[in-house]
């Protein structure tokens, strides 16, 4: 039976193998043990179980590892609008132009700048970040005016899940008027499928790298912005060639759907062992009713109950091996 101890004794194994191997840590100072003091390596401990982030799973980073990075390259690299490398979501890619971007947050300010004479408007259980710079949260379709601008994650947020009324908030975008940005940072890991339609009132649309490759450090991706391009857009683009770049990359050699599909068999794995349900998105679990570590769900994710398996996608192989001499599997 998979509890509270054996849990906090695997917790205990990563955060140490964490010390000794470095890339299995996240890109920022509280994703790591500040050393390896028992007191640090508590605190590690505490955080290792919470949010869901881009894998560090061994094949992932033999990958990156593999591309021989040319900056002088990268920097004058153009993105191509090669869109038939991306999937049919409904989307008229067509009628886009692709650029780098530097991050989701600042294609997001500037498109609330172009829009600044009218009203910013999410969901309730949107990014954290959107969340913090958009004052107005609803909850009904009927909330959206014709003065708004939305911002909207596919999958949403709050679920890593299609929203179900998804193509009637499009509808009602598309009827008045109201310009939207598309936010397609978690597409890349859900087996979930829902082709949108109504898609006029679309302008941007985001595709950050980090939640596909651990670059949360880096970040970067690509934005797909209606055409035509304003001029000083084309003069001034908000690049972050490097995210953009590995994104290119992976999609080229590896193909969309790469990260999602190579990890499938570790989702089973692990929601085998510990006794979850899969989810639509690979990198994470659903909690059964009643399950013993019930309480240490991602947080942010408690109306779907989700746990999150990226620690043991990346120390795969320490913790199978433990659970192997203690003969629990």
């Amino acid at each position: 039976m998979f509890d509270k101890e054996l849990f906090f004794k695997l917790k205990w194994l990563m955060a140490k193998n964490e010390l000794v191997t470095p890339e299995t840590t996240g890109s920022f100072s509280f994703q790591r043990a500040k050393s390896n003091s028992i007191i640090d390596i508590h605190a590690r401990v505490s955080g290792l179980h919470l949010g869901f982030y881009a894998s560090r799973a061994r094949h992932i980073l033999d990958w990156m590892n593999s591309l021989e990075l040319n900056i002088i390259e990268i920097d004058q690299m153009i993105v191509e609008n090669d869109f038939e490398s991306f999937p049919d979501i409904g989307v008229r890619w067509s009628e886009y132009e692709i650029t780098a971007m530097a991050d989701t947050v600042h294609c997001v300010y500037e498109f609330l700048y172009k829009h600044r004479d009218r009203d910013p408007i999410i969901f309730n259980g949107e990014f954290w970040y959107y969340s913090k710079i958009i004052k107005d949260k609803i909850d009904t379709i009927d909330q959206i005016k014709k003065n708004s601008v939305l911002v909207i994650s596919y999958p949403f947020m709050e679920q890593l899940k299609m929203r179900e009324d998804m193509n009637q908030i499009l509808q009602r975008c598309t009827e008045l008027g109201v310009p939207v940005l598309l936010d397609c940072i978690w597409l890349p890991l859900t087996s979930q499928t829902l082709k949108l339609q109504n898609t006029d009132c679309i302008e941007v649309v985001t595709h950050s790298v980090t939640k596909m490759l651990p670059l949360a450090g880096i970040k970067g991706g690509f934005c797909f912005y209606k055409k035509p391009l304003p001029i000083e857009m084309r003069h001034n683009e908000i690049h972050g060639k490097v995210g953009a770049y590995f994104l290119r990359e992976i999609i080229k050699q590896k193909g969309y759907w790469y990260v999602r599909d190579s990890h499938k068999k570790l989702q089973h794995k692990w929601c085998g062992i510990l006794d979850l349900e899969t989810h639509d998105v690979v990198n994470a679990g659903v909690f059964r009713e009643g399950h013993p570590l019930a309480e240490f769900g991602a947080k942010q994710r408690n109306t779907m109950n989700l746990f999150s398996l990226n620690p043991f996608f990346n120390h795969d192989e320490l913790c199978t091996r433990y659970l192997k001499d203690k003969g629990i599997i």
